[in-house]
């Protein structure tokens, strides 16, 4: 089914599992725990981190 009963209480976007809305959530917050070492740009997310990491070995 498409049923999404989990949804943000910020911007109501809503979400088939909870795990999927925790993640979202992170785009609500000012934290960002994952920092490039490159060039120490910020991420809420490691999955953002891991893909800007892939813009500095483009040639």
């Amino acid at each position: 089914t498409n049923e999404k009963p989990h949804a943000c209480e910020i911007c109501n976007k809503a979400f088939s599992s909870r795990s999927n809305l925790r993640n979202h959530l992170l785009t609500h917050t000012k934290e960002k725990l994952y920092a490039c070492e490159v060039c120490n740009q910020s991420f809420s997310r490691q999955g953002s981190l891991k893909r800007h990491l892939l813009s500095h070995t483009k040639e």
